[in-house]
């Protein structure tokens, strides 16, 4: 069921990086989600059958936060298992594909997914979402800006996750050159570490020249109920679209051209 935003059917898209549970739990974590109460979320840092969480961490959280669908977007093989992030989502999902980034200094293997949701028989909603390396940081954005522009076209995107850039670096710059922020400057705040917050490396971004009006972004901080220093290291973000600011660009027709 859509959420609303003054009457008009809205859908609420999150990012947070859980670094596998091992602050606190998969429960608390997943009790905190529910409390949030996003229809989407981007889920950074899970595992998946390996020594260190012999379990599927996309599926327990799906069961317990209450989300139908979900895919997990494997990174890597890690102890056993594997290793990556998941998208959970309250909608359908059409055609999730990972894609593998470029890799020359780091050893872990990272990688962007890409998926259709479908909010409604009129509405759906393209997302990337990717955890970016810290060495080889500028060629995976590069990499992932390049791929989307290529694949997509001019269909608006909506593009998160723990990005490992800083607004001050170059990385940040060039992704800023195709999207742009989703939290309005005077919302946004530093997401890691939580202990003494002192970066902002997570975002929620969308293409530019699309329309960003009547986007609510959600105040984490507004109630004590969750104590979101203890349950990981990054802060999660979180944003309500309302369905009439989706694939509308700024003074033109929405194109639907892009990946079915």
């Amino acid at each position: 069921t859509a959420c609303n935003i003054g009457g008009t059917p809205s859908v609420k898209i999150a990012s947070y990086n859980i670094r596998a549970g091992l602050d606190s739990s998969i429960e608390r974590i997943s009790e905190a989600i529910v409390e949030l109460g996003p229809d989407i979320i981007l889920v950074q840092e899970i595992d998946e059958y390996n020594n260190r969480n012999n379990y599927s961490q996309t599926d327990t959280l799906s069961r317990l936060a209450n989300f139908k669908y979900s895919y997990f977007c494997n990174a890597r093989t890690y102890q056993g298992g594997h290793y990556g992030h998941a998208i959970l989502s309250k909608y359908p999902l059409k055609g999730p594909i990972t894609i593998k980034l470029p890799k020359r200094f780091e050893t872990e293997d990272r990688v962007m997914c890409l998926t259709r949701v479908e909010l409604s028989n009129e509405s759906s909603i393209l997302i990337a979402f990717a955890h970016f390396g810290f060495a080889d940081n500028k060629e995976q954005i590069t990499y992932a800006i390049h791929t989307l522009q290529s694949w997509i076209k001019q269909e608006q995107v909506i593009f998160l996750g723990d990005f490992n850039t800083t607004p001050e670096e170059s990385s940040y710059k060039e992704l800023t050159q195709y999207y742009q922020e989703m939290l309005p400057p005077e919302k946004r705040y530093n997401t890691y570490p939580t202990i003494t917050p002192s970066k902002r490396i997570d975002y929620i971004l969308t293409s530019t020249g699309y329309s960003i009006y009547g986007i609510k972004p959600k105040n984490i901080f507004e109630k004590d109920i969750i104590n979101w220093d203890h349950l990981s290291d990054h802060y999660p973000l979180m944003v309500e679209i309302p369905y009439t600011s989706l694939n509308v660009p700024i003074g033109g027709l929405p194109d639907r051209s892009g990946i079915d």
